[in-house]
């Protein structure tokens, strides 16, 4: 009884693996789409507040074009929140490779 019981822990415990490593390719690929979001908000943040005079920017590998974008802002209110939509000219940036 105690074998059996070891050879089906050991089998879940494969199995649990074998799902880890299976999802590893696509949680990488994931991570990799996430941190190039990251680093393409960097970016727009960054010549927002400093090239907001020009139309477009070119970066080695990306490419930058000045355009009305929104938000969503927050405001605190007698009963809850107040919640409206701000209009703003800011960097959209694509890449270009």
């Amino acid at each position: 009884m105690k074998n059996f019981t070891k050879i089906i822990i050991a089998l879940f415990l494969t199995l649990i693996a074998s799902h880890s490593f299976a999802a590893t390719p696509a949680g990488n690929a994931y991570d990799v789409d996430m941190n190039k979001m990251r680093e393409l908000s960097k970016t727009e943040l960054f010549l927002d507040d400093n090239f907001s005079d020009q139309p477009s920017v070119d970066l080695p590998g990306i490419h930058c074009v000045q355009q009305e974008k929104s938000r969503t802002e927050v405001e605190g209110a007698v009963g809850g929140v107040t919640t409206h939509r701000v209009t703003y000219k800011g960097f959209t940036c694509t890449y270009t490779n």
